[in-house]
């Protein structure tokens, strides 16, 4: 058996190789942890530790929600509720400067609040915004930089996945935590699109204003694709605040 110092060196250089090589972090954390427990305890603790750890770590009703928020997201997804959405928020801020990034930003802030999901954000807006960025002239860094920093805000707004793994590991309240991240996401969206606009105003050459007709009409109707996210943040945010269903 090696001492902790020894084996803790030893686990740590496993766990870099592991992630270097390209191998998943939980994979690459499994197998570290198991094998720094081999050569510190015995072979019966670390198979222990496998048969264990997986069911009582997972067997939370708080981690349950997790998939459940992701699934809210893929489903308002494909239901073509995130374009209804971006649609509106470009028809309202297209022919301003930075008007496409800012919209991307807005519709992403407000995405967030059916999905929860950094990754899903960004992936999401990454397919659907990027091209319509591109082809209007925006600088590419510029686009990639907004669609990244805009995805961040779904670990603010609820329901963020963040928040709730920051709950569990605290023992803080869910709903308390979820319902706190309203103000500083929607600040920070608020900040994000100010950044963007100065950016563009200074060097228009980065966010050419699109050449297109958006009539007052066109931008009042597309207000009709936003009730559906809207619903869901009501009925999630306001079912948890004024308690009508746990946030788990």
């Amino acid at each position: 058996m090696f001492d902790p110092a020894t084996a803790g060196v030893i686990v740590a250089c496993i766990l870099v190789f592991l992630l270097v090589t390209g191998t998943h972090i939980g994979v690459g954390l499994g197998i570290s942890g198991f094998i720094g427990i081999l050569i510190t305890i015995n072979e019966r603790a670390a198979f222990a530790q496998v048969a264990t750890v997986p069911f009582s770590t997972t067997n939370s009703f708080t981690l349950a929600v997790i998939p459940l928020f992701i699934l809210m997201g893929s489903l308002a997804t494909q239901a073509g509720l995130t374009t209804d959405l971006y649609r509106a928020a470009y028809n309202w801020l297209g022919k301003i400067s930075g008007g496409l990034a800012m919209a991307t930003t807005l519709a992403s802030a407000a995405f967030g609040a059916a999905c929860g999901s950094t990754i899903v954000n960004a992936a999401v807006f990454t397919k659907m915004a990027m091209p319509e960025m591109t082809k209007f002239g925006y600088d590419k860094r510029l686009s990639a930089g907004c669609i990244a920093a805009s995805g961040t805000l779904a670990s603010l707004i609820p329901p963020s996945i963040l928040m709730i793994i920051y709950a569990v590991i605290t023992e803080q309240s869910v709903a308390r935590l979820l319902v706190a991240g309203l103000v500083p996401g929607f600040l920070s969206a608020a900040v994000y699109m100010l950044g963007i606009y100065i950016v563009a105003k200074a060097r228009p050459d980065l966010a050419p204003i699109p050449n297109v007709t958006i009539t007052k009409r066109e931008r009042w109707e597309s207000l009709k694709g936003v009730w559906g996210i809207s619903f869901l943040f009501i009925l999630v945010i306001g079912g948890i605040y004024m308690g009508f269903f746990v946030p788990t």
